[in-house]
């Protein structure tokens, strides 16, 4: 196709031979410096220079308009001519949120409106718990349908929240049933542990029992575990209805218990669940050949005794055996002894620290004793008494004085002592003294300082571990 060409009279020529941008303008039409650009090529015949691109890019620009604008008015056309879908809205939910007895049976149902502008056909579905009604609804515009799912039984639901679902392909509601229940709270008892037990020495062992609320209300009450109908121990315990909880009690001593038959179980107000167990007889341990009985001890000489131990009952048991002087446990030893077995025990060499007389002695374990006699032989102990004490009552016109006493050892063995002498109830000195059997020994002691003293009158004295001597100084 020829491009028309664009006549053009000579245009003028400024100083710099080019021609002005307003001549390469077509009438009417706006030139860009920016955007449009002139081409030129000399012309065969010497006639002006022919313009190349300017008449093709209009056609080009007319051509895009044209397909605009006649996008532009068919979309119009497609908007006025096009009506709404159809739309199934949900309205007239019944029961809403609400509370309701588990002895009741559940409606649930539900107004479907088309309020689209074309008759349409969609799924409808009412889901309350495991049930659910499913049905397919052809509405033409404005048009409505009431679905609905009858007689559900509310007690196949837990007591509580339950939820329930209306739902169409463009809307869905919910809703909440609040089941009920007017029944008393019940606590039953069920799966009691252990069923079967062999109760060897000491035998302790777990027990539990699971507890649940059958009832319809949420309270609390007291679990117990018993034995042969005597509590044993307790706690209270909170459920809401259809819950349920472990109740345990942990290092239970079956071997404890008096021996035979005996029942042991988990109790609550409502219900109990028991166990027969035979608890067998619990071990004894007998002494015999009993060894030295009575026996008489030397100066210096350690005890040597012993007994033999057998277990004459029907459960092993481990046992600890004390030697026990007087009111001091000097020895002990542990043994263990299956039913029918014996053994011996012996405490070799055992010093004992004690007085020239008797002592009573005894090997014993849990509630077996026997019983033997100590007699201690030997020079009685070493005993200081004062005599011979100066200046006695006095009274001073000085500040210095001096004082005497002699001491004597009364006993049959030598003693050593601190002899302290002290003067108006304070310790001023004291000596260390060696006195044999029979001997005695004088303590003298010179210029004792009485002037920092405030009282008219003070006691001294001398003090032993066995004796002691006071007299009066008047200042």
């Amino acid at each position: 196709m020829s491009v028309p060409r664009i006549a053009h009279s000579r245009p003028p020529t400024d100083t710099t031979g080019r021609k002005p941008l307003n001549h390469l303008a077509t009438p009417g039409w706006r030139v860009s410096v920016r955007s449009y650009v002139r081409q030129y090529e000399p012309h065969p015949n010497g006639d002006p220079p022919r313009q190349r691109g300017a008449s093709t890019l209009y056609i080009l620009v007319l051509l895009l308009v044209a397909l605009l604008a006649t996008g532009v008015v068919l979309g119009v056309l497609f908007q006025l001519g096009a009506e709404d879908p159809g739309e199934f809205t949900i309205t007239e939910v019944e029961p809403g949120n609400t509370s309701i007895n588990e002895n009741a049976t559940i409606a649930v149902s539900a107004t479907v409106e088309n309020t689209g502008d074309t008759p349409t056909t969609e799924v409808v579905s009412i889901a309350l718990g495991d049930a659910e009604e499913r049905t397919s609804i052809h509405l033409g515009p404005g048009e409505r349908e009431t679905i609905e799912l009858t007689d559900i039984p509310a007690n196949q639901f837990d007591l509580g929240m339950t939820t329930y679902e209306i739902a169409t392909e463009d809307d869905e509601h919910t809703g909440e049933l609040d089941i009920q229940s007017d029944r008393p709270p019940v606590f039953e008892v069920s799966d009691l542990r252990p069923q079967n037990v062999s109760i060897e020495s000491d035998h302790r062992e777990d027990v539990s029992a699971e507890i649940t609320n059958t009832g319809g209300a949420t309270t609390n009450q007291t679990v117990e575990l018993r034995f042969d109908g005597e509590p044993f121990t307790n706690t209270t315990m909170e459920l809401e209805p259809e819950e349920s909880e472990t109740y345990t009690v942990y290092n239970v001593p079956f071997a404890a218990h008096d021996p035979g038959e005996q029942e042991y179980g988990v109790f609550t107000a409502n219900d109990s669940e028991t166990v027969t167990i035979d608890v067998p007889e619990p071990a004894a341990f007998e002494f015999s050949e009993f060894e030295p009985g009575d026996v008489t001890l030397e100066d210096d000489e350690s005890l040597t005794t012993g007994v033999t131990i057998e277990n004459t009952g029907n459960l092993t048991d481990r046992r600890t055996v004390e030697l026990t002087v007087g009111n001091e446990t000097v020895a002990n030893e542990t043994v263990e002894l299956a039913p029918g077995d014996e053994t011996s025990v012996e405490f070799v060499d055992i010093e004992i620290d004690a007085a020239v007389g008797t002592e009573t002695y005894e090997l014993s374990t849990a509630g077996t004793v026997e019983t033997g006699t100590l007699i201690f032989e030997g020079d009685e102990p070493g005993e200081l008494e004062i005599t011979e004490f100066e200046p006695g009552d006095t009274t001073l016109n000085e500040s210095l004085f001096n004082a005497s006493a002699t001491v004597e050892n009364t006993g049959e063995q030598t003693v050593e002592e601190t002899i302290t002498f002290e003067l108006d109830g304070e310790e001023r000195t004291s000596t260390d003294v060696e006195v044999p059997p029979g001997e005695t020994e004088e303590i003298r002691l010179f210029n004792i300082y009485v002037g920092g003293l405030d009282a008219d009158e003070v006691e001294y004295g001398f003090v032993t571990g066995d004796d002691s001597v006071t007299a009066t100084l008047e200042l």
